[in-house]
């Protein structure tokens, strides 16, 4: 009898998202159904599931950025599984699908790194997911107007994102805010768009991100806001490592409760950008 062990990729369809849940379940991750089928949608081909001798137990998934740059996440391999080459094996297929079009970036948990740098990633920042056990109230400038984002924000919005970041996230504005409207806020300054913040509901935690405003008042006035909206529940923000905004959080009542490092495969001067942010959509979306 042939036991010889083989290993092979589907693509990601819809149908794949219960295997995607129980992954993520085992890793103690925060994504719920509408997170997949977000990414599932903007992924364009670049999702895949891993299988060994027939059994589905990895995933990845693929987005690209207006041809800026490409982004992975969701690198999730069966608990009993690993070892066996699945998460190299996903890796290459998306670097293959990602490469020709930019750079390729994620955000690696220590776990990932040793990997990631084989395939050849280069690290170029890092990451702090905060937890914040309550929502506390935090103080907010006087000098700004806030507003609870209407249909009619979106346009200017997602400019005004892709102006600081350089890159198209349209789709997930969009969705962040159909999802999760109590936490989409904008704020203006003589009546000029001067940030914004949007969150969601995870499985664990509410999640805060992205957060994008022209200086820390403003993000600290955005933040004030959301947290009033929370509900009395734990919560997360993924911070890029600024030391004064990072430094302020922490005296606020958050606590590391783990780290990323950004990672980029390719020309890194498109992806910097990519840390000019308060807190980012999360590690599966930059």
């Amino acid at each position: 009898m042939d036991t010889k062990e083989s290993s092979h990729l589907l693509a990601f369809r819809e149908e794949h998202i219960p295997l995607g849940m129980r992954l993520k379940q085992w890793a103690k991750w925060n994504q719920v159904e509408a997170d997949w089928k977000l990414l599932l949608g903007i992924s364009r081909g670049g999702a895949f599931v891993g299988t060994y001798n027939d059994k589905k137990v990895g995933t990845l998934v693929t987005v690209t950025y207006n041809e800026a740059f490409s982004w992975i996440g969701m690198v999730l391999v069966d608990p009993r599984f690993r070892g066996k080459g699945i998460g190299t094996l996903l890796l290459k297929a998306a670097i293959e699908y990602a490469l020709p079009v930019g750079p390729v970036l994620l955000d690696a948990t220590a776990m990932g790194q040793p990997l990631y740098h084989s395939l050849g990633f280069q690290n170029i920042g890092e990451i702090a997911r905060l937890a914040l056990a309550k929502p506390v109230p935090i103080a907010a400038s006087s000098n700004l107007i806030i507003k609870v984002v209407q249909s009619e924000h979106l346009a200017s919005m997602i400019t005004y994102d892709q102006e600081k970041v350089t890159f198209n996230r349209a789709v997930v504005i969009e969705d962040f805010f159909q999802r999760t409207p109590e936490y989409a806020l904008v704020a203006y300054q003589n009546e000029r768009l001067v940030g914004y913040c949007l969150g969601r509901v995870g499985s664990r935690f509410e999640h805060i991100g992205p957060l994008v405003a022209d200086n820390q008042e403003v993000a600290k006035t955005l933040l004030s806001y959301a947290l009033a909206a929370a509900p009395q529940r734990a919560l997360i923000m993924d911070v890029p490592l600024q030391s004064d905004w990072y430094a302020w959080l922490l005296s606020q009542g958050f606590a590391v409760q783990r780290l990323f490092t950004r990672m980029c495969l390719g020309d890194q001067r498109k992806a910097d950008d990519s840390l000019a942010q308060y807190a980012i959509a999360g590690p599966a979306l930059g």
